[in-house]
């Protein structure tokens, strides 16, 4: 992992906004080099959060769930 003072985050190339009526949806695709179920896990256990995030999830994003 690299030192989070010297991370830089690079553009949302290839973002895509998608809008369904009200609803929104924003598309991200990166390729990562750990699994899908390693990636959800950090995104949704709320002790590998604190590690990383400022805050945990609530509300609909707490709710997600894997594709």
């Amino acid at each position: 992992m690299i030192d989070r003072e010297q991370y830089t985050p690079g553009p949302a190339s290839g973002a895509q906004v998608r809008k369904d009526g009200e609803k929104w949806t924003l598309i991200l695709v990166r390729e990562l080099r750990h699994s899908p179920e390693k990636v959800w896990q950090a995104l949704t256990d709320p002790a590998q959060l604190r590690q990383w995030r400022l805050s945990t999830p609530t509300g609909a994003w707490a709710r997600l769930e894997p594709r």
